[in-house]
């Protein structure tokens, strides 16, 4: 009797799906007899199903030999192995999520918090100097003056100028002097190749929107005619809104000297975004000056002198509004010291779990101190990516 006939009724329809499923390659040998196939497939089957009984009965029954093993799945992919790709993307999907909100949280919450320490210090340093002897004003307090760019003697870059206000968008900063990406982390900056404020001609400033305490975030919602006050240590010097336009990050015409002393404030427009930038100019209205020594003139200027002017000592020619990112390769080494952070971990907590589920979660306590500081500094690279007026 062949093997075949010798199988169980109960086993007839499992030895057809082993039969199915075995070798098929085999069956299609035209080298290899059918019969001898069938017979070395019956000859399987009976030996799993005597040894599954075996087992059963709590009996070993040992491979015989030249036994074929059980058929695998011969997939490109097997089953196994697509689920366990699909868990991995699933856990590296569901880290990306979190990084992302965690920057939105930093950018939002984070940065403002150094930039208070700035202000706080920014604040001290200007209320020091107004304690100090006024310097001496080189122009006539007057509204109007013969077009001019700046002063020929700028504050070193950093330094507080002056604190503005403007109490109907709850605006009380120290200005910073420069526009540049540290400049502007710590407050309202001034652009070097304007006038300081108070002086003759386009005094400007650009402040973050959404950023490091967004300063000007609510500055598209002044009117015309609010005021604007500006403190130096020459006084305090009040501007009124005249006009507040959106224009181009390339469109410089905004800071052109003018004839009337004006006040220009720039952002990034629309919020969380740099595709532009809006502007809102002021002119000044009147002033309260410090006590000083008498005014000296300023040297007059024909009334030809060209709207664009020159650019003062010690400061460069602008190209662009404030809004530029800065450079990407600390961002791309602090990346990398993240990722190898966060796996270094993983490893220990994964190391530490073989003892435990106790042990595996106090390894990844153990290294969150460290992946929070990357994660920080991290943050810190990218967001100098991102425009400066942001």
């Amino acid at each position: 009797m062949s093997a075949a006939n010798s199988l169980p009724t109960s086993s007839t329809g499992s030895f057809t799906n082993t039969l199915r499923d075995h070798d098929l390659l085999a069956l299609a040998n035209p080298f290899k007899p059918i019969a001898q196939v069938c017979s070395q497939v019956a000859d399987d089957h009976v030996h799993r199903v005597k040894r599954t009984r075996a087992c059963q009965q709590g009996v070993h029954v040992p491979d015989p030999v030249g036994a074929r093993p059980a058929p695998r799945g011969r997939g490109i992919i097997s089953l196994m192995g697509l689920r366990r790709g699909a868990r991995i993307a699933g856990r590296l999907l569901i880290i990306a999520g979190l990084l992302v909100l965690a920057f939105a949280a930093y950018e939002l919450f984070g940065t403002s918090l150094p930039e208070a320490s700035s202000q706080q210090a920014l604040q001290q340093q200007f209320a020091k100097e107004l304690r100090g002897p006024p310097p001496t004003r080189t122009y006539p307090p007057t509204r109007t003056y013969p077009p001019t760019t700046a002063a020929a003697t700028q504050p070193p870059s950093g330094s507080a100028i002056g604190i503005i206000r403007a109490p109907t968008i709850n605006l009380d900063k120290a200005v910073v002097q420069g526009v540049g990406e540290t400049d502007l982390q710590e407050g309202p900056g001034h652009y070097p190749s304007t006038p300081l404020p108070g002086q003759p001609g386009n005094v400007a400033i650009a402040g973050h929107r959404t950023t490091y305490g967004a300063p000007f975030f609510r500055l598209n919602e002044l009117a015309t005619g609010e005021p604007i006050y500006v403190t130096t240590t020459q006084g305090t010097f009040t501007y009124r809104v005249t006009r507040k336009h959106v224009v181009s990050p390339r469109d410089v015409a905004v800071l052109a000297p003018t004839r009337t002393a004006t006040l220009t404030l720039t952002t990034c427009n629309p919020r969380y975004s740099a595709a532009q930038r809006l502007v809102v100019q002021a002119v000044l209205t009147g002033s309260s000056l410090t006590p000083a020594p008498a005014p000296v003139a300023a040297t007059p200027t024909s009334d030809a002198t060209p709207a664009g002017g020159a650019t003062p000592p010690g400061a460069a020619a602008v190209t662009q509004l404030a809004g530029g990112g800065g450079p990407w390769p600390p961002a791309l080494v602090w990346g990398i010291a993240l990722l190898a952070g966060g796996t270094l971990t993983w490893l220990l907590a994964r190391r530490w779990g073989r003892h435990g589920r106790l042990r595996g979660l106090l390894g990844y306590i153990a290294g969150a101190p460290f992946v929070l500081v990357l994660a920080y500094m991290f943050f810190a690279s990218v967001s100098a990516l991102l425009p400066a007026s942001v």
